[in-house]
């Protein structure tokens, strides 16, 4: 596949028909599949990836770690219900509300990136 992108003109050569050139030197059907799999989406050439963009695809993992999180949390506890251990019961309520402003606070960097 490297070498059918570098037969291809390299990245730097990608345009409207960059796909179709690497399909083109593909050395075999194989690569020729596996380069239609990769290519989900037409190469970006407007402007290449830079801090912005970087750090909105970073706050969207984190924050779709933390929604996780909550969600399991939330889960525990219900499962604890109000006749729990008030120590271990207050500590899962601090998990929740913690998360909850970490998951805030990335959705407003989130949108002011944009």
């Amino acid at each position: 596949m490297r070498r059918a992108i570098e037969d291809a003109g390299g990245t730097a050569a990608a345009d409207a028909d960059y796909l179709a050139r690497v399909r083109e030197v593909a050395p075999d059907d194989t690569v020729r599949a596996m380069v239609t799999e990769l290519a989900v989406e037409p190469p970006h050439t407007r402007r290449d990836p830079d801090e912005v963009y970087a750090g909105v695809q970073l706050v969207a993992v984190r924050l779709a770690a933390v929604n996780q999180r909550v969600t399991e949390v939330r889960g525990a506890l219900q499962r604890l219900g109000q006749h729990a251990d008030p120590a271990h019961l207050a500590a899962v309520q601090n998990e929740l509300w913690v998360l909850q402003q970490y998951g805030q606070s990335l959705r407003d960097r989130g949108a002011a990136a944009l």
